[in-house]
């Protein structure tokens, strides 16, 4: 397709064809000739959005605002091709981000669509419009409060790996091991998670997404002002999904995690097992501590945890 902005045939033909209104807030879906959509947030008190890119980019928009307490009303779809780009791959691109909404009760209600040059790396970005009608949830982070990792990390992050290697992995592991490494789509969901959190005490919940748990930890450390305690066995992490980065030499502890969820409670054990009641596997993995000491143990060897790096899927970004 030529560069520059789409002609309105193929908008209609390729996107506006395929978005489905869906969910309690859209008004007016977008169209050709119409630059907005319109939503109706009656009852909301707040106003939180969320950008994501990725494989997974509808559920980690989903997730964030769900950790901030609120709820996903719909998103805006920023997609950004090569000029090399066949129009059937945008409607393969287009088809994925609404089955995404699909699964999540919203709709797409607007965004941007453009062919830039060749030069210029093809890129897909979400904003997640979400409303909240309860500011209560933000309570103040305090030091001694817990620290309870919800969901195995590194999942989506295998899932796109597995994407791009499956022939590799497969001769050195049967594709049951694949299969138990990348678990279920449900997963990449956190939504739920967050919201049982905030209903048992939780005062913050932090959805983890690019860069992994470290990069999660971190910045919640940032946000919160202080640093933390961790235990680095205590880490919610499948076997599997170890084994299969060992190949890539890809650090499961750096690598996307959309669907798990850091929260901080002052009595973590409660919510542990209310999630594994829900089926989700949970931990108490440490503390928030006074100062700014990003402590890692793993039994008597203590680290400090650096600024966080690129995630681990940056290995595979001339494939992705």
């Amino acid at each position: 397709m030529k560069a520059g902005k789409l002609s309105n045939t193929v908008l209609k033909r390729s996107i506006f064809k395929r978005i489905k209104k869906r969910g309690d807030f859209l008004e007016e879906k977008p169209g050709a000739g119409s630059e907005c959509a319109i939503l109706n947030c009656e009852n909301a008190k707040e106003v939180i959005l969320s950008s994501a890119s990725g494989r997974w980019p509808v559920y980690a928009a989903a997730n964030h605002i769900a950790a901030k307490g609120g709820q996903l009303a719909s998103v805006q779809c920023g997609i950004f091709l090569g000029e090399t780009t066949e129009e059937a791959e945008l409607k393969l691109v287009v088809s994925e981000l609404e089955r995404q909404c699909e699964k999540l009760g919203v709709p797409i209600s607007g965004g941007h669509t453009q062919i830039v040059p060749a030069s210029i790396k093809s890129l897909i970005q979400v904003t997640g419009v979400g409303f909240s009608s309860d500011r209560s949830k933000r309570e103040k982070v305090k030091a001694g409060y817990e620290l309870v990792a919800v969901g195995d990390i590194g999942v989506s992050g295998i899932r796109r790996i597995v994407e791009l290697k499956q022939e590799e992995i497969l001769q050195r592991y049967s594709q049951d091991v694949i299969d138990r490494a990348v678990g279920e789509e449900r997963e990449l969901l956190g939504i739920e998670a967050a919201e049982k959190a905030y209903k048992e005490g939780a005062v913050h919940v932090h959805a983890i997404s690019q860069g992994g748990i470290y990069a999660a930890l971190w910045n919640l450390s940032e946000y919160a002002g202080m640093g933390f305690d961790v235990d680095f066995r205590a880490i919610p992490v499948r076997q599997e999904i170890i084994e299969l980065c060992e190949i890539f030499d890809v650090n499961p502890y750096e690598l996307e995690s959309v669907g798990a969820v850091l929260v901080v409670v002052e009595h973590g054990s409660a919510i542990v097992e209310e999630m594994k009641q829900m089926g989700l596997h949970a931990a108490v993995i440490g503390r928030m501590v006074e100062g700014n000491q990003k402590i890692i143990r793993n039994q008597e060897e203590i680290r400090y945890l650096d600024i966080p790096q690129p995630d681990e899927l940056e290995k595979f970004s001339q494939e992705i």
